[in-house]
């Protein structure tokens, strides 16, 4: 999948990539975001708080690239005129899970994987097995997921995958009725 050279969504695009390679280089300076002013911050040690594996669920959210990563998503979902996903979604009644991203009248709902090479939660054997539970109950309640990471957020392409799963809509049945044989 190809994005136009030129379009605003490659603008966006190109703007993510800068904020990735400032914040990887341990930049702390003021950048406008999808929301307007924000501070690019590095990754935050291991064990600390805001980090996936020290801190409770609360310090965890809204920090560090993750959350620039699933602002840029939903910036992108923007330029190319998708509806606002809503952010922070309880998809299961009664469980603290969390989707990133969502479209509630749809049932789609995003994660953006964080730390994919460098052993972040979701790569971690309690962290795989949190999300096998999170995406098996999700499924049970009708949720479709598109599970995406740095990667493809930077290329566009993650975009893309929204647009299409949002665009689908489910095969229409035929009412049962005599096979064309009579029986």
């Amino acid at each position: 999948m190809r994005v136009t050279p030129g379009s605003r969504l490659e603008a966006a695009i190109r703007a993510a990539q800068a904020r990735d390679a400032a914040a990887r280089a341990g930049l702390a300076k003021p950048q406008d975001g999808p929301q307007g002013p924000r501070e690019i911050r590095p990754p935050v040690e291991a064990g600390k708080p805001g980090r996936a594996s020290g801190g409770p669920a609360q310090a965890r959210r809204g920090t560090g690239q993750r959350s620039a990563l699933v602002e840029d998503l939903a910036a992108q979902c923007r330029v190319i005129g998708l509806p606002a996903p809503e952010r922070e979604v309880l998809i299961i009644p009664g469980r603290r899970f969390r989707a990133d991203l969502a479209w509630p009248a749809a049932r789609l709902y995003v994660e953006v994987d964080g730390g994919t090479w460098v052993g972040g939660r979701h790569g971690q054997g309690s962290g795989i097995r949190s999300d096998c539970e999170k995406t098996s109950l999700a499924a049970g309640l009708g949720w479709r997921l598109v599970r995406t990471d740095d990667h493809w957020i930077r290329k566009g392409i993650a975009v893309r995958w929204i647009e299409a799963a949002l665009a689908w809509r489910p095969p229409v049945s035929e009412s049962p009725g005599p096979s064309p044989s009579g029986r």
